[in-house]
């Protein structure tokens, strides 16, 4: 009991710190951006020696991923929860869409390293073998076809083209909102 009580402090321990190093990565990241941040002013923002930064990442393209991953974890409970909060396709359909662009107002620097400023990392393999943590395309298209068995929407609608449209639209929506000053 004792050992197992150990492992388990040890465990909360280690995902505190590397949580502590995300965070401030995130910020430093966002302050001065990803290509002038060094680990070591990682380190130092986070509370910890570069060494023990590397202890949790490879290198500062592996800190910056994981940044990214973080970002489509919240982004697809955002998601999960707009989708699973609306029985009415037609009303899932409008609060899919309010989550995504309050997603890039509420995170702009996730925002836009996901999907403006470092798109290559979303073909990035996770270092886990592991997806995406939503493939938010594929709940759109779902919630649109459904629109569509439900009536809400006219039979002859290809819910991919619709899902490719809207997407694109509130994605131009999104992108404005955290990088122009006319919204």
């Amino acid at each position: 009991l004792v050992r197992a009580e150990a492992a388990a402090r040890r465990n909360r321990e280690r995902s505190e710190t590397r949580r502590t190093i995300l965070d401030s990565a995130t910020r430093l990241f966002a302050e001065v951006g990803a290509e002038r941040a060094s680990m070591r002013q990682i380190a130092a923002a986070a509370g910890y020696t570069a060494t023990t930064i590397y202890n949790y990442f490879e290198d500062k393209d592996d800190l910056l991923f994981q940044v990214v991953l973080d970002g489509f974890s919240t982004f697809g409970d955002r998601l999960r929860e707009a989708a699973e909060g609306e029985d009415d396709a037609a009303e899932r359909y409008v609060a899919l869409g309010l989550a995504y662009v309050g997603f890039a107002v509420d995170f702009p620097y996730h925002y836009r390293l996901m999907f403006i400023d470092q798109p290559e990392l979303l073909d990035r393999e996770s270092p886990d073998g592991s997806t995406k943590p939503i493939d938010s395309f594929r709940t759109l298209e779902w919630t649109i076809a459904q629109a569509v068995e439900a009536g809400d929407l006219p039979s002859h609608i290809d819910a991919s083209q619709l899902a490719l449209e809207t997407w694109s639209q509130v994605h131009g929506v999104a992108a404005m909102m955290i990088t122009s000053d006319y919204l």
